[in-house]
């Protein structure tokens, strides 16, 4: 039967609507029909916006985590790697639901003559989170990337201020990190 088919996460308000319809079509009554058509359209839309609702807190979530991964100082390696891959697939996963949440809810309550007041927030979080996507996996520290790029002037100049006897010994800017005295 297909009611046994509709999801158990789904809202009560679509399951209810979704039996009273079948009910209808079961008894061959047109006033039953429509009325849990009209309440199975209504679900549908708010169902759609709620789901809406649920993906932005996601974005939100992924704004957060952008935010901590940018302030990571980090060098290439192979650790930054795996949790690089891990951010695309997450990044993909949210837009890939995003994408089908569209297809599927807001197209299906649009289809029925609803209309999902939040479908615009969810094409400006889509766009925002593919924009941040690309923020931080373009600006990853990849270890297939390689190292920054060497400035020989600026290791000429070093070399010829030791010579000078500029300078402090690497040692002694250890000792003063970590905040002991210089001599001994």
């Amino acid at each position: 039967m297909l009611v046994e088919n509709i999801p158990l996460d789904s809202p009560a308000a679509l399951v209810d609507a979704m039996r009273g319809l079948l009910a209808g079509i079961d008894y061959r009554d047109p006033a039953v029909v429509g009325s849990h058509w009209q309440a199975l359209r209504e679900a549908i839309a708010d169902t759609a916006d709620a789901e809406i609702e649920k993906h932005l807190r996601w974005v939100q979530r992924a704004r957060q985590l952008g935010e901590t991964v940018r302030s990571l100082d980090a060098s290439p390696g192979e650790e930054f790697d795996r949790l690089g891959r891990t951010l695309e697939v997450v990044f993909d996963k949210l837009i890939e639901a995003m994408s089908r949440l569209k297809d599927r809810w807001v197209k299906l309550a649009r289809e029925s003559g609803m209309e999902v007041p939040r479908a615009g927030e969810l094409d400006a979080a889509a766009s925002d989170l593919a924009t941040l996507r690309q923020e931080i996996l373009g600006t990853w520290p990849w270890s297939s990337d390689g190292l920054p790029p060497v400035d020989r002037g600026m290791i000429e100049r070093s070399r010829a201020a030791i010579a000078r006897g500029e300078g402090e010994p690497v040692q002694d800017v250890i000792r003063q990190i970590a905040g002991h005295s210089t001599k001994g």
